[in-house]
C-alpha cells in the first residue's frame, strides 16, 4: 500500500476538483471585438501559444494588452501572458500576471480561471524550491507562500481557499515556525468546519502547539515546557485537549518543586506558584484546579510568607470546593496563616477569632482527620495569642501618663486569667495585676511618672 504525503494529497484533490489541471488553465480565452489590428495580434498570439512558441506569444499578447481599450482583451492578454510564462517555466513570473489579471480585472472572467494555475504551479513548482545561501543549497518557499496568501485572500470562497490554507500551515510547520503554522490551522478549522482536510488539521494543529513542550518537558525544561504549554492553552482552548494540557502543567510544577533549589541557589517555588495560578485561572473545576488552587496557597504560606495572599487562596479553595477531600487541609492551613498574620498585627482579635471559628468547623466536619494533633496545637496557639492580646492591652492602660487606665488594666487582666489561665502569659498577668492599686482613689488619679514595667 502506497502512503501519499500530505502535498501529494492535496494535489490529487486539486487535480480532481479541476477535472484536469491543464484543461482549465488551458480553456480558451475570451475576446471581445476592436480594431483589426487587435484582431491580428489575437490570432497570431494563439497561434503562436498552440504550437508551444511561448517567447513569440508573451510578445503578442503584451501588445495587445498596451493596445486594446477593451477591458475585456486586456484581462485575456494578462491570462496569454501568464500562460506563455508558465510554458517558459518562469513560474513566479507567471503567477505576478495571474495575480495581476484578478486584482485588477476581476470582474471580466471567474475567478477560478487564474487562482487554479496559481495553485498548481506553487504546489508543483514553487514549494521546496532550492535556492543557493551560505554555501549550501536550502529550500526558499517565501514564492509560495505569497501565491498562496494571494488565493486565500483573492478568492476565500474558492474551494482553492482551503487547499491554499492548508499548504501554507504545512508549510510554516517545516520551516519550524510553530505558532505562525498554528495561527494559520486555527484559521482554517475556523473558515471552513466540516472540510474533508479538517481531522488532517486538527492533528496538526495539536502536535504544532503541543509538541515541542513535550520535548521540553521530557528533557527536564520545566520553564521552557510551561511556556509552551502555556501560549497554547491561552490562545487555542479549543483546539487542544484542555485538561491534558493542564495535568501535565501541573505535573510540571510537582516535578519543579522536587529540588528546592537550582545550582545557582535560586528558589524554584516562584515558577511553581505561576504554574498553579495558571492551571487555576484556566480550569478552575477541572481534575487538577482544585490541587493546584490550594498548593498555591500552600506555598505562599509556607515558602513566600505571604500570609494575606495565602489567606486569600485557601478561603477561595473553601468556597468552590467544600467537599474535596483537601478540603480539611485547606482549613487548617487558612488557620495557620490567620494566626501568623494576627501575630504580625499584635494579635488581631478579629483574626484570632476567625482562625478558632474555622477549627471549630475543623473539629466538627472532620472529626477521623489525620491532623487532629496539629489542630489541638493550632488551638493552644490561638489561645496564646488571645491571652498576648489582653496582656499587651492590661500592661498599656497600667502604664502612667496620658493612656494611664488601672480599672481597664484590671478588668484585662482578670480576663486573661478567667479564660486563659493556662497560658503562658497568665503568671505576668497575676504579677501586674497584684500591683495595681486596689482603693478606687488612687486609680482614679493618674500619675505623671511611667512606672517600671517587667
Amino acid at each position: 500500500m502506497i502512503r501519499l504525503s500530505a502535498k501529494n494529497l492535496v494535489g490529487l484533490w486539486a487535480a480532481a476538483l479541476l477535472g484536469c489541471g491543464f484543461q482549465a488553465t488551458a480553456a480558451k480565452l475570451k475576446w471581445v471585438d476592436e480594431t483589426p489590428v487587435i484582431h491580428q495580434l489575437i490570432s497570431r498570439a494563439e497561434t503562436a501559444l498552440k504550437r508551444r512558441k511561448f517567447r513569440a506569444a508573451f510578445r503578442y499578447f503584451r501588445k495587445i494588452e498596451k493596445k486594446s481599450r477593451r477591458r475585456q482583451n486586456r484581462a485575456a492578454a494578462l491570462l496569454g501572458q501568464g500562460r506563455s510564462l508558465r510554458g517558459r517555466r518562469s513560474y513566479y513570473q507567471a503567477c505576478l500576471k495571474f495575480k495581476r489579471a484578478v486584482d485588477n480585472y476581476a470582474n471580466c472572467f471567474p475567478r477560478e480561471e487564474a487562482l487554479h494555475p496559481e495553485f498548481l504551479i506553487a504546489i508543483n513548482h514553487l514549494e521546496g524550491k532550492r535556492k543557493w545561501s551560505w554555501y549550501r543549497f536550502r529550500e526558499d518557499n517565501s514564492k509560495a507562500l505569497k501565491v498562496y496568501a494571494h488565493i486565500v485572500s483573492a478568492g476565500p470562497d474558492t474551494k482553492l481557499a482551503p487547499l491554499a490554507l492548508y499548504r501554507t500551515g504545512m508549510i510554516l510547520r517545516a520551516g519550524k515556525k510553530n505558532r505562525q503554522a498554528a495561527t494559520k490551522f486555527a484559521l482554517f478549522l475556523d473558515r471552513y468546519p466540516g472540510h474533508e482536510l479538517d481531522r488532517e488539521t486538527r492533528q496538526n494543529l495539536t502536535e504544532v502547539l503541543l509538541k515541542k513542550a513535550w520535548n521540553f518537558r521530557l528533557r527536564g525544561k520545566h520553564s521552557r515546557a510551561y511556556k509552551e504549554f502555556k501560549f497554547a492553552v491561552d490562545n487555542y482552548p479549543g483546539y487542544i485537549p484542555l485538561e491534558q494540557v493542564l495535568s501535565a502543567e501541573y505535573q510540571i510544577a510537582l516535578d519543579h518543586l522536587e529540588f528546592k533549589r537550582t545550582w545557582l541557589g535560586f528558589s524554584k517555588t516562584p515558577l511553581a506558584i505561576r504554574i498553579y495560578a495558571h492551571v487555576n485561572k484556566r480550569g478552575p473545576y477541572t481534575k487538577t484546579g482544585p490541587p493546584a488552587l490550594y498548593r498555591q496557597g500552600k506555598l505562599l504560606l509556607e515558602s513566600r510568607k505571604d500570609y494575606e495572599g495565602a489567606a486569600e487562596k485557601l478561603e477561595l479553595f473553601l468556597t468552590r470546593h467544600p467537599r474535596h477531600e483537601l478540603s480539611g487541609d485547606a482549613r487548617l492551613d487558612l488557620v495557620k496563616a490567620l494566626l501568623e498574620n494576627a501575630e504580625d498585627f499584635d494579635g488581631d482579635a478579629g483574626l484570632v477569632r476567625r482562625a478558632r471559628y474555622e477549627l471549630a468547623r475543623f473539629k466538627r466536619l472532620h472529626p477521623g482527620h489525620q491532623r487532629q494533633v496539629e489542630a489541638a496545637q493550632l488551638l493552644a496557639r490561638a489561645r496564646n495569642c488571645e491571652a498576648k492580646r489582653l496582656l499587651s492591652l492590661g500592661r498599656f492602660y497600667r502604664r502612667r501618663g496620658a493612656h494611664y487606665r488601672p480599672h481597664a488594666a484590671r478588668r484585662y487582666l482578670q480576663e486573661l486569667l478567667e479564660k486563659y489561665g493556662d497560658t503562658l502569659a497568665a503568671p505576668q498577668a497575676r504579677k501586674l495585676l497584684a500591683r495595681l492599686p486596689k482603693n478606687s482613689k488612687a486609680m482614679a488619679e493618674p500619675g505623671t511618672g511611667m512606672e517600671k514595667e517587667e
